[in-house]
């Protein structure tokens, strides 16, 4: 279901069948990334960050998820949580598109 981004279904089953914690885990945390995704795509940021949440209480964010982050920050109009994400990811990670979205920021 994941695999064909069924989220709500994929939820369904999972919940309906015990699975090991890792597993349920790590399934979970795939259901909250493609909900973030989906909100994004729809500009619902506040629903993103939402997820992003939920994500987040089951397993690390990595660097993408966080520019992700920042972005829904940035569309709400939180500019300094934008910059503050994005500024900890280019000390952490070389990327153009980081470089690209601090200075966008900074105009």
């Amino acid at each position: 279901a994941l695999r064909v981004k069924l989220t709500d279904e994929a939820e369904a089953i999972v919940s309906a069948y015990p699975l090991p914690a890792e597993k349920d885990r790590e399934i979970r945390a795939e259901i909250d990334w493609q909900r973030a995704r989906s909100a994004f795509d729809h500009k619902d940021y506040q629903a993103t960050l939402d997820a992003l949440n939920a994500r987040l209480q089951l397993v690390p964010e990595n660097s993408d998820i966080s520019a992700l982050r920042a972005w829904a920050h940035y569309k709400l109009g939180h500019k300094a949580e934008a910059k503050a994400i994005l500024e900890k990811l280019n000390r952490q990670i070389s990327d153009p598109a980081i470089t690209r979205g601090l200075a966008q920021l900074n105009d």
